[in-house]
């Protein structure tokens, strides 16, 4: 009889271990609903200041004979902000319909914004400031939005921002 118990002990600590392997490593989803996975974000210094490739266009280089990225006097290496449409508000950030200025190919694409707790939201008159999430109790569908953030955002679909101003 102890041979069994001591066997399902066994039995129910590898169960217990393996469900918490996969949520912490293979879980599909976000449990928490209504947040932005944090997943796919810029994580070190460097990938803060490079490009994502989305909507890049690339033209050969004449002394190389490589492919890079476009740059002009209306696209930049380097991007910091953009102007859009707030289309849905989420317990953590905002998905926002872009102009298409942060892009190669100026396709306006869904772009998904975090809040930090440092985020500054300011209102429309410019009379309110609001810190970190509070930001998000103050922002409705189609608003027009001016969204800033410290890392580059030329090509990127996900990031966090640092500055958000509610446009008139």
């Amino acid at each position: 009889m102890s041979k069994l118990y001591l066997l399902l002990i066994i039995l129910g600590a590898v169960v217990v271990i393996g469900l918490g392997v996969y949520f912490i490593f293979f879980a599909p989803v976000n449990p928490l609903s209504g947040k932005i996975s944090p997943s796919g974000l810029s994580t070190t210094e460097i990938e803060k200041e490079a490009a994502g490739s989305i909507g890049e266009v690339l033209v050969k280089n004449e002394e190389t004979g490589e492919e890079v990225p476009l740059k002009t006097a209306t696209m930049p290496p380097a991007l910091f902000g953009f102007a859009g449409t707030v289309k849905e508000v989420l317990a953590n950030g905002l998905i926002v319909v872009g102009d298409g200025h942060s892009f190669a190919d100026n396709q306006s694409r869904e772009l998904t914004v975090l809040f930090q707790d440092e985020t500054v939201t300011t209102s429309a008159d410019r009379q309110s400031r609001f810190s970190g999430l509070v930001g998000l109790d103050h922002l409705v569908v189609g608003q027009r939005v001016l969204v800033e953030s410290d890392e580059n955002i030329r090509g990127k679909l996900k990031f966090q921002i640092n500055y958000l101003n509610i446009l008139p």
